[in-house]
């Protein structure tokens, strides 16, 4: 299909703009029944076609190039989502350069020289002297476990201590109920001796 030339110049210059336009898009029209801006404009550019639907509803009719609208609506709205993952995804490839160079580096420049001292066990726990699945005391897991309650109870202690001034007194009530429970359980576990070490 040929499309008509599209004439700027001279005091008509709008005014032949919309009525070559509507010519066009009538022309089109005939020949389709989908959105006539898309189908009119293919192979023209961004601008035209968008003129091409203003020229349209200035002349009054119907919005014919709703699904054309809603089409670019979407595909915007769209790019602003994904838009808004870019630092993520820096953030997460940098993360992964950083973590990869970190397992390679003491491959590359480390210098190797294993002796007794650097193969026993660091800061705790027992010497690596005899068969891994020897037994050992249960205590390693209930310090352990006791650590976990309380490392999780200073989680919860920070959004609070944050948001403090919004949530009134009742947050303030409810975290002291928190931490009283919290207070009750440690004296127990003490009691019964389970933070002594033989």
């Amino acid at each position: 299909m040929q499309f008509p030339a599209v004439s700027h110049a001279g005091s008509d210059g709008l005014r032949g703009f919309v009525a070559t336009s509507l010519h066009l898009l009538d022309n089109v029209r005939a020949h389709s029944s989908n959105c006539l801006c898309i189908k009119s404009c293919a192979g023209a550019s961004a601008a035209l076609t968008t003129a091409c639907c203003n020229a349209r509803s200035l002349a009054g009719h119907l919005p014919i190039c709703a699904a054309w609208r809603r089409r670019q609506a979407g595909m915007n709205m769209m790019t602003e989502l994904l838009s808004s993952y870019i630092p993520i995804a820096i953030f997460i490839g940098i993360a992964l350069v950083i973590g990869l160079a970190l397992l390679i580096a003491p491959f590359a420049v480390a210098f190797k020289a294993p002796d007794s001292e650097k193969l026993s066990a660091y800061e705790c726990g027992f010497n690596a002297f005899d068969d891994a699945r020897m037994k050992f005391d249960i205590r390693f897991y209930l310090v352990s476990i006791l650590f976990i309650i309380f490392d999780l109870e200073v989680a919860f202690l920070f959004p609070w201590a944050v948001s403090f001034g919004a949530i009134g007194w009742f947050g303030f009530w409810s975290m002291m109920v928190f931490l009283l429970v919290l207070t009750i359980g440690f004296i127990y576990e003490w009691k019964k001796g389970a933070l002594e070490w033989e």
